[in-house]
């Protein structure tokens, strides 16, 4: 059966899915906008960090509903209506967070070698050139070639961050960002963290449980638990280096309906001196 369209008709759970989705992306796109400085006076990490905050919900956002599409909807065509919603403001606000990134000119860029450097092993997951390693979360997940072409299409031509994800159909979605800073303090982690926060409740309206942000004299690290009105629990944690050549960003995000199975990959998460 189609609808008038032409496309399938979507089950009742898929549509939901992604009337929530396409609701979620509009707000996201509505606030991607080039924050200014924070009450402080913050400028890098602070944007930074809203950018972040807000473009992890969306890749997040995308890889989630390709994993609940294939899901519910395997052997039937493509493109029903509030699919191609959800896509349409998924790419528009994807391209505008990575244009945002794009605007940090004084901070060092992320190389090809290194957009192209992630290990996925049996056990571990690892990048040696910026130097971060995490478990493996386990043979159900996948890199997602959908997500990732475009991706590594639109941080190309952007130089601070890269992100990668992987997926388990009908499990869930892990998603790893970094991004580099010319010099990391604390107060710019906190402005970062913070920003970031705010930047996931605002694009995601979910409820956040908990939150804590540390610092120590090498880097800092932050944790957020969160639930969405739809059912997907999220988990985040995030691990800085700071006073080095290299200081760097890492977070980890996993999304599903228990992401506290993979406690262990956000825990194991950790950078190299």
């Amino acid at each position: 059966m189609t609808e008038s369209t032409g496309g399938p008709t979507l089950s009742p759970t898929a549509r939901l899915l992604y009337s929530v989705g396409t609701v979620l992306l509009f707000g996201v796109d509505l606030l991607l906008q080039p924050p200014g400085r924070d009450p402080a006076g913050g400028l890098s990490a602070y944007r930074v960090g809203s950018m972040v905050g807000a473009g992890v919900m969306l890749v997040l956002l995308v890889a989630i509903v390709a994993w609940a599409l294939r899901t519910f909807r395997k052997g039937k065509p493509h493109a029903p209506l509030p699919q191609l919603a959800f896509w349409t403001l998924a790419g528009y606000g994807l391209v505008t967070f990575l244009g945002l990134l794009g605007r940090r000119p004084t901070e060092p860029a992320v190389t090809e070698s290194e957009r192209n450097g992630l290990a996925i092993e049996a056990d571990t997951i690892r990048h040696p050139l910026l130097g971060f390693v995490l478990p493996n979360p386990g043979p159900a997940y996948h890199t997602a070639p959908e997500i990732q072409t475009q991706l590594d299409a639109q941080f190309k031509s952007h130089p601070g961050a890269a992100a990668w994800a992987l997926k388990a159909e009908g499990q869930g979605v892990v998603a790893i960002l970094v991004s580099k800073f010319a010099a990391l303090d604390e107060k710019g982690f906190r402005d970062f963290v913070t920003s970031l926060r705010r930047g996931f409740v605002e694009a995601g309206k979910g409820a956040v449980q908990r939150d804590s942000v540390s610092w120590s004299g090498a880097g800092g690290e932050y944790r957020l638990g969160a639930s969405h009105p739809s059912g997907v629990l999220i988990e985040l944690r995030c691990t800085a280096r700071a006073g080095t050549n290299h200081d760097l960003i890492a977070c980890v995000e996993i999304a599903g309906k228990n992401p506290a199975e993979l406690s262990g990959v956000l825990d194991g998460l950790t950078l190299s001196p």
